[in-house]
């Protein structure tokens, strides 16, 4: 219930356009910048990578818990508010698609799915 509440006055915070980003509101890792703030993703050639709403939350929510395990339930109910109807498999689909974003080739996955629980970035997070 905490999570849900977070998440909504996440949401529906105003914009704040203009405003410089505050530490913490821009984090680094695996070569791309996390703007939290303006809700952006960046390569590390600086280019933007375009993701939806569910994918921008989820990789927030692994973001800001790395190298821990995130639970499906937890992804689940971030997709179920932005998806309405949206079924266990869409959190599947949503971390696919973001795999496919971040160039995740398998060998050495950035987002590791942990059988059975959930899934967790392996990579380190620092505040850019």
């Amino acid at each position: 219930v905490i999570a849900r509440v977070r998440a909504l006055l996440r949401r529906t915070a105003p914009a704040e356009q203009g405003v410089p980003a505050a530490k913490g509101d821009v984090l680094s890792f695996a070569g791309f910048r996390l703007d939290q703030r303006r809700r952006e993703l960046f390569a590390e050639s600086g280019a933007a990578i375009i993701l939806s709403a569910g994918e921008f939350d989820l990789l927030a929510n692994l973001v800001a818990h790395p190298q821990q395990v995130v639970s499906r339930e937890t992804l689940l109910e971030l997709s179920r508010f932005r998806v309405p109807g949206s079924s266990d498999r869409s959190v599947d689909v949503l971390i696919s698609r973001l795999r496919g974003k971040l160039g995740d080739d398998g060998e050495q996955p950035l987002i590791r799915t942990v059988r059975g629980y959930g899934y967790m970035l392996m990579s380190d997070v620092v505040a850019a």
